[in-house]
């Protein structure tokens, strides 16, 4: 178990950051999917979930979605095309949208999975996370989505900033999963 959530938190971490050499994505999204959807093939080995199933699914949507988007946006649109902005917007939401199924689905067979195990605290410490989250990541989709009416360059930066905050809390508590698992309560 330990091992999957290890790699769905570093999965995560690459589809966070974007690190460029040039024009060439080092890091680009669709290997974290893969990562991510590789932890919870791990996780499904040992508890078979519907949760895990439904997000591993969505885990290689997004990485085929994710190849796509970089082709479209690396080769067909280029810097000069009118749209771009609304385009790239409306990716980016939906892509988000994929992403905040996905990781409900993580924390829903997650809850699953303590409760199978007789850990009510850790159970019940994870729903109200589950929600905590997910509010504030639709907030966060909210806010991007309604960037492309409001054509500020602050309120555009705060959007953003806002949802790489809330995306590395998600990572933050997938570390703290990982490490429910070393505990002697809670056996692998």
């Amino acid at each position: 178990m330990k091992q999957g959530y290890k790699k769905i938190f570093w999965g995560f971490l690459i589809t966070i950051f974007n690190i460029n050499l040039g024009p060439i994505n080092i890091l680009p999204n669709f290997l974290g999917y893969l990562i991510i959807g590789s932890g919870l093939n791990l996780i499904q080995n040992e508890f078979a979930n519907i949760n895990f199933k439904t997000a591993n699914k969505a885990s290689n949507f997004l990485l085929l979605y994710s190849i796509f988007a970089y082709i479209i946006f690396s080769m067909i649109f280029n810097d000069g095309y009118q749209y771009k902005n609304i385009i790239e917007t409306g990716v980016f939401v939906f892509g988000s949208s994929i992403s905040l199924i996905m990781v409900f689905n993580i924390f829903s067979g997650t809850i699953e999975l303590y409760m199978n195990k007789e850990q009510r605290i850790y159970a019940d410490n994870l729903e109200n996370t589950q929600k905590v989250y997910t509010i504030l990541n639709f907030i966060g989709l909210l806010l991007i989505a309604s960037s492309i009416n409001i054509s500020n360059e602050v309120y555009n930066l705060v959007s953003v900033l806002y949802l790489f905050v809330i995306q590395l809390y998600f990572a933050i508590v997938i570390s703290k999963i990982s490490k429910t698992f070393n505990e002697d309560l809670i056996e692998p």
